[in-house]
């Protein structure tokens, strides 16, 4: 059950639950060692910086409300090992660097952990909604996404910006329906003039319909309406960093088989993929 997978350094790191393992390949996906296991409770989302792996992970029996022991594992590439874990509770999602400081989006906490690399010390953004996912400006700066939860409901959910230099949350651009789905649900094209989003909801039917919103960079607004619409079951959407084509990953459920949807950066529809049971992510390889 991969929950997440990071090409780094010539190598494929997948992260996976039942067992909760490091899976490490190489780009011709060979394993090319043991699974690791060790320090590795409920791995989420991954991060690379210098000799470093960031996991999060969300701790052992997790209560799903609070999360308070949750953590970030630092695995050394090198000596194949956790060498520590950062405590961060409030159940850490998406996470990024920038500025020499590892950004923390946390599920079930009104907050954004930042830890500061070169000493370790946590401290956190107050934010209006809880949050998911990351993406980096190209002045360094940061894109989150605010979502509302089941057990954290907002009304103020949409794409914040936080500016490094300060730690804070500038402002929220509100869209309401952002996706609250595990798997990455944003992207932005490769000169990072666009940055696509997921919105998804469910009909009377429990029925999970979503779309693809379109938000300018230099406008800060959003398309009126979505580039691409009427999707059922969405889970991600992905840029091809070469053309800026996107994929769209679905299902119907948990169990259900998956489907990758191409589409250009106009929202035209091309070809279709059948994949795995409920996708939720993918990366590009040369």
């Amino acid at each position: 059950n991969i929950q997440f997978g990071l090409p780094y350094l010539n190598s494929i790191f997948l992260f996976g639950n039942a067992p909760d393992q490091l899976i490490t390949m190489n780009p011709l996906m060979v394993q090319t060692q043991p699974g690791l296991t060790d320090k590795l409770a409920n791995p989420r989302y991954c991060v690379a910086y210098g000799d470093y792996l960031y996991i999060s992970c969300l701790g052992s029996n997790p209560d799903w409300n609070k999360m308070p022991n949750s953590y970030v594992a630092r695995y050394k590439i090198g000596q194949k090992t956790v060498e520590k874990t950062l405590a961060v509770p409030g159940g850490p999602e998406g996470m990024i660097v920038a500025n020499d400081k590892l950004y923390v989006a946390l599920n079930y906490k009104d907050s954004i952990a930042v830890v500061d690399l070169k000493t370790e010390k946590v401290s956190y953004i107050a934010t209006p909604a809880v949050s998911s996912y990351f993406l980096k400006d190209k002045l360094g700066n940061l894109f989150v996404t605010m979502v509302s939860t089941y057990n954290n409901p907002s009304n103020k959910t949409g794409l914040g910006y936080i500016d490094v230099k300060n730690n804070k949350l500038d402002t929220v651009y509100v869209r309401h329906g952002i996706s609250s789905s595990y798997g990455s649900i944003l992207a932005s094209d490769y000169n990072f003039s666009k940055i696509y989003v997921v919105t998804s909801a469910y009909d009377a039917n429990r029925n999970l319909s979503g779309a693809v919103e379109e938000f300018t960079v230099v406008s800060k607004k959003y398309n009126p309406t979505p580039l691409i619409n009427n999707l059922q079951g969405i889970s991600r959407v992905m840029t091809n960093p070469y053309n800026n084509d996107l994929y769209v990953l679905s299902a119907t459920s948990a169990t259900g088989a998956g489907k990758m949807q191409a589409f250009s950066n106009t929202g035209t529809a091309g070809s279709s993929y059948s994949v795995g049971a409920f996708p939720v992510g993918g990366f590009f390889l040369e």
